[in-house]
């Protein structure tokens, strides 16, 4: 029962990570923000390596699969914003030609 809790809990978490490094630390203007859960992972890693901890390939690659969900994320979270701006600007741009084009009338 107790390792039922322990993988409920460590699936919770991990999807909390991944919904902070979408949904806040992906799509802002400070790029290095979404760096900042894979440089956590990457220290982890590390850590627990030296420490013998990650001796099998398993963990090795969730580790990596991790790492390159997080990468992912954060390359999708600053495409989206780009594109948030580009659309932005391009809806600036109709309304100031909307009201040039009513002040030569």
């Amino acid at each position: 029962m107790n390792s039922v809790i322990d993988h409920l809990l460590s699936a919770a978490v991990g999807l909390a990570v991944l919904l902070l490094q979408r949904f806040v630390l992906s799509n802002r203007p400070q790029v290095w923000l979404g760096a900042i859960l894979p440089a956590v992972l990457i220290a982890a890693l590390i850590f627990l390596g030296v420490q013998g901890r990650i001796n099998d390939a398993r963990s090795w690659i969730l580790f990596t699969l991790g790492l390159v969900g997080l990468l992912g994320i954060w390359g999708d979270g600053q495409a989206a914003r780009k594109k948030r701006l580009q659309r932005e600007n391009e809806r600036i741009d109709a309304i100031h030609a909307q009201g040039a084009a009513n002040h030569q009338l």
